[in-house]
């Protein structure tokens, strides 16, 4: 049974503040909720501020699709500096103190991280590197050998400047899972021959959760939880909804499919999904609502056999195992 002024499972969009770890922020979510678990989508370091989505009690089961999300981030880099770390979290160093490049220049760089490209991680970064995190190798002066990997980003774009006057400039990024913010500094400061740390980080959105709309953590309290506490269809905009029966919701907590009467009036919101959606090679994906509220599974429509399969389970027959501690998650790229 849930304490008084405890949120349902639900979701929570925090905005970070600068120098707060992402796990802090967490932490006092956790305290706020118990005896539900808590979990984050997606780590800010120090550094960086903006949206941290705090996933709660079963709702935890969706924060690797959280992270999947499209991301958006403004970012400050200084051209004509370096550091070990690509921020300020280590000493600076001065590379260029001759005339800095053109914003005509900068722009045409930016260009070119556009798409899908091969992204060397920065040696500060929790990448395994021979079992061990990178950033512990490096710390300890070891050389770090990383290997480059396939990211996306849709959109990079130089939003302010005062070149050449100030070597400070703002980006406005956005991109897909995986990505270092930090890496695009670097290696736009390498292709403009100049060098580049970044100075600040702002996360601005991650998929439907934005910056606008967020809430500090310390603003966050046990009498308005159930007011800032997001369904988790927040997390599945584009997701069809199909809401259970109370027998039916008890088969699908068991992961059984669901075969859909004929004459069932729910049929022509599933048929009206297929049309417009962009459906999967095993079937429409549905979030299947439970009867007593909340989504019980996300699961997949076979509409010639009229038949929806549970993929993933979030409301499960046991309720004792929606307490449980989730599991930590490493350091995200930035």
């Amino acid at each position: 049974m849930m304490i008084e002024n405890t949120p349902a499972p639900g979701l929570f969009n925090l905005h970070k503040p600068a120098g707060m770890s992402s796990r802090r922020a967490v932490d006092h979510v956790k305290h706020l909720v118990k005896p539900l678990k808590a979990g984050h989508a997606g780590t800010l370091d120090p550094l960086a501020s903006g949206v941290l989505v705090v996933a709660v009690g079963s709702v935890t089961r969706l924060i690797t699709r959280i992270q999947q999300q499209p991301k958006s981030y403004r970012a400050v880099f200084r051209l004509g500096w370096t550091s070990p770390t690509d921020d300020t979290e280590a000493d600076l160093v001065q590379t260029h103190d001759a005339s800095l490049p053109s914003a005509r220049a900068v722009r045409a760089a930016l260009s070119s991280f556009t798409g899908q490209i091969d992204q060397l991680p920065p040696a500060f970064s929790a990448v395994h590197v021979g079992g061990q995190r990178a950033y512990k190798l490096a710390r300890s002066g070891r050389e770090v050998e990383l290997q480059p990997k396939q990211v996306e980003i849709y959109r990079c774009e130089l939003v302010q400047h005062r070149l050449p006057d100030s070597p400070d400039i703002t980006v406005e990024i956005q991109c897909g899972s995986g990505t270092y913010i930090r890496s695009i500094g670097r290696d736009l400061g390498e292709r403009l021959g100049c060098g580049a740390v970044m100075l600040s980080l702002v996360r601005t959105e991650i998929g439907s959760f934005q910056l606008d709309t967020a809430i500090s953590p310390e603003e966050l309290s046990r009498d308005n939880l159930a007011e800032h506490c997001l369904p988790a269809t927040t997390a599945l905009p584009e997701v069809p909804q199909l809401l259970l029966t109370q027998a039916e919701t008890a088969e699908i907590k068991h992961g059984r499919p669901l075969t859909l009467p004929v004459a069932d009036d729910r049929l022509e919101v599933l048929q009206t999904a297929e049309a417009t959606a962009t459906t999967a090679a095993d079937g429409l994906e549905v979030a299947v609502m439970a009867a007593e509220g909340g989504v019980a599974a996300l699961a997949s429509w076979d509409g010639a056999k009229r038949v929806l399969r549970p993929r993933q389970v979030l409301i499960r027959p046991d309720s004792n195992r929606q307490q449980g501690r989730p599991r930590t998650r490493p350091r995200q790229p930035q």
